[in-house]
Order: C-alpha cells, then sequence, then structure tokens
C-alpha cells in the first residue's frame, strides 16, 4: 500500500494500480486495507484516463497549429482552458496551454489579413483600377470598391450598401449587436454561420475581434468577414463566380483589405 501511494505522488500510475491489485487480492490481508486500495486505484484510473484525455487534446492541438489552422486551435485551447479551471488535477497543464494560446495569437496577428484561398502577385494591371470609397456614418464602416460599379439605392434603414458590376457582388452592412440576446461573443456569431453553411468551407479564421469564412455555393465564390463589437457589428460579404476567380482576384484581396470597421 506504501509503495502504491509513492507511486501515485510521482504520476507513476501503472506502478501504483500494480502495488494496490497486489494489496486487494492479498488472501490474509486486511479488510479495511482492501477497502482502502480498492478506493484509491479507483480514484487513480479516474485520473489517468483523465490526464490521457487531456493529453490526447494537446497533441491535436499542436497538429493543427503545424497545419497552420488557428482558428481551430484557438476554439480548442479555449475549450481545454475551461477544462482545466474547472478541475485543480489539470494545473499542471495550465503553463501549457497558456504558450500555446500566446504562439496562436501571434501567428493570427502575423497573418491578420491573410485572405485564402484568395492569392494575388504584384502586377502593372493594378494601378489601371480606380477605387471609391464608401462611407456608412450609422454604423461607422467603410469600404473600397472599383469606381465603375453600381451602387444599388440604399435600404431605408441605412444599414448598408449593396455595390456590384454583372460578376462581382460587394454587400457591406452593419447591425447592433446584443439586442435580441444578451452577452453575444464573435463565438455567437461564428457558430452560427458555421450551422448554416451546408458545404465545405475552404478557409475559415476566427480572432477575438473578427472572423473570416471562404467557401463554394451554386459556382460562385463567397467570402465573408465579420467584426463584432460590444454595440455593433460589420459585415462584408463578397460574391463572384468561380470561373472568374483569376480575374477577380486582385479587385476582392484590394477590397477586402480597406474594409474598415467601427467594431475593431
Amino acid at each position: 500500500m506504501e509503495t502504491a501511494i509513492q507511486a501515485y505522488k510521482k504520476k507513476e500510475f501503472d506502478k501504483a494500480i500494480d502495488s494496490l491489485d497486489r494489496a486487494i487480492d492479498e488472501k490474509d490481508g486486511l479488510q479495511t486495507l482492501q477497502t482502502e486500495a480498492t478506493t484509491l486505484k479507483k480514484q487513480i484510473l479516474t485520473e489517468k484516463e483523465l490526464i490521457t484525455s487531456v493529453e490526447k487534446k494537446i497533441l491535436f492541438i499542436k497538429d493543427l497549429i503545424k497545419k497552420n489552422n488557428d482558428s481551430e486551435a484557438q476554439e480548442q485551447l479555449q475549450l481545454l482552458q475551461k477544462e482545466i479551471d474547472s478541475n485543480k488535477l489539470l494545473a499542471n497543464y495550465q503553463s501549457e496551454v497558456t504558450e500555446l494560446l500566446k504562439q496562436v495569437q501571434t501567428d493570427s496577428n502575423k497573418n491578420e489579413e491573410e485572405l485564402e484561398p484568395i492569392k494575388i502577385e504584384e502586377n502593372k494591371e493594378e494601378q489601371k483600377i480606380s477605387y471609391q470609397t464608401y462611407t456608412n456614418g450609422r454604423f461607422g464602416f467603410s469600404v473600397q470598391h472599383p469606381s465603375n460599379f453600381m451602387i444599388d439605392p440604399p435600404p431605408t434603414n441605412g444599414d448598408g450598401a449593396v455595390i456590384h458590376n454583372e460578376e462581382l457582388e460587394i454587400r457591406a452592412f452593419g447591425s447592433h449587436t446584443n439586442v435580441i440576446s444578451q452577452n453575444e461573443t464573435i463565438d455567437t456569431y461564428y457558430k452560427e454561420d458555421l450551422q448554416t453553411i451546408d458545404t465545405e468551407i475552404a478557409y475559415k479564421k476566427l480572432t477575438d475581434k473578427w472572423y473570416v469564412l471562404s467557401y463554394i455555393e451554386n459556382g460562385n465564390i463567397i467570402y465573408k468577414k465579420f467584426f463584432f463589437g460590444d454595440e455593433v457589428s460589420n459585415t462584408l460579404i463578397l460574391t463572384y463566380p468561380e470561373s472568374q476567380k483569376e480575374k477577380y482576384d486582385r479587385v476582392v484581396t484590394h477590397i477586402a483589405k480597406t474594409f474598415g470597421s467601427s467594431a475593431e
């Protein structure tokens, strides 16, 4: 029993369980001691299962980071952080999770304006495109768009604009947050979007203030960027044919980069 206790303190679970099994199976052993051994064995098995589960989650998160899937890694780390906070048996993992969170946030900041799967190479043709700025006074956001695009009549509530040509549509609008339900977070909107999109998401990225989703639906590329604030949210949605991707890559990249939000 003493050997089992010492092994348990050192987190040598298998050794502790082996010693406890011998104590439990001892034919001439004290009943009280065997009862204590049985209770301790159950406790060790539970703790071993918990720690094994956490270590598997950490390995999974590290693999997500290695694959540059920062948004999902951050989401999994936040869930793991809550689990650690609620169970003092997992306190030893606090520093490792904190370091992983710092790593993900650093990577996220470095790639804040990354717009996969939209890629662009600098070329002289870009200088031929002229842009003008649309500004929304009600919800405090702005975005640049090609000067030759049409702007539809504004909605009566003044929440945004639809700007387009025959192929590319720019939809930018704002709304209030924490109105329908209180204590909303950016996760509220991010998870709702993920649940409503029925097709495979080609790219997704979640930060503390904004997220990006890009996917193909009915032959169209749809790119969405959403900013969340305590009082308002701002949304940019770009829609254009997948067949015209090469034609609009640099235009879409410029529009997305110039989307300025009051919710930042």
